[in-house]
């Protein structure tokens, strides 16, 4: 039973844990025991399980824990199905790691090295945001909330990529206004709407001019 497999990742063996992640059914909370009790080797053999049922937190504290190790990583990635949230995460995982090879292997300015990193972050993040569902975007733009990373300069690149939903959905999470009113006060001409919004919003004033 669950049960029992959960015990049994629970007594520590890595070789009796990775027999568990190999099992040809892993039910979501065996899996979940899994990557809490297991090392990254454990993680990879679970990530690379086809009939692991693996939950989107549990893949987000897969990322947590082995982001960093290219034997989750890979595995990981290639899974027929990945949250959105949980590729934005490994994506700005990646992004850190370009970042300190650039400073460590070409002779760039940290400056300069960290602006391209952050490009390059935020199309990629974009990307995956616009071949998601709503529900799905509305989490990836509460985790990069929750994080940090819902930036002026996302939600600018967002727009200008033609991504309404991100846009949309990062204004509703900086002013608190349910995403109905959000939609209306965008397509709104008026002096409270589009200028109103981006205002509450908190967006700079070289980011929105004070003539948009």
């Amino acid at each position: 039973t669950s049960t029992d497999l959960i015990e049994i990742v629970r007594g520590r063996d890595p070789e009796k844990q990775k027999a568990v992640a190999r099992r040809a059914s892993v039910q979501s909370d065996v899996a979940d025991a899994l990557v809490e009790e297991g090392s990254a080797e454990v993680a990879a053999t679970l990530a690379a399980n086809d009939g692991a049922d693996i939950s989107e937190g549990s893949m987000l504290r897969m990322v947590e824990k082995f982001g960093d190790d290219e034997t989750v990583q890979d595995p990981l990635v290639h899974r027929a199905v990945l949250p959105v949230t949980v590729s934005e995460r490994l994506v700005h995982r990646l992004s850190e790691h370009l970042k300190d090879h650039l400073l460590r292997n070409h002779e760039l300015p940290a400056d300069m090295a960290a602006d391209l990193v952050m490009q390059s972050r935020e199309r990629a993040t974009i990307t995956l945001s616009s071949e998601s569902t709503e529900d799905e975007v509305e989490r990836l733009v509460q985790q990069m909330r929750d994080n940090g990373r819902l930036t002026d300069s996302i939600i600018v690149r967002a727009a200008c990529m033609g991504d309404l939903k991100f846009v949309e959905y990062s204004l509703g999470s900086r002013t608190d206004l349910p995403i109905l009113n959000v939609r209306q006060l965008i397509h709104d001409s008026g002096p409270l709407g589009l200028k109103g919004i981006a205002e509450k919003a908190g967006l700079s004033g070289a980011v929105c001019p004070s003539n948009c």
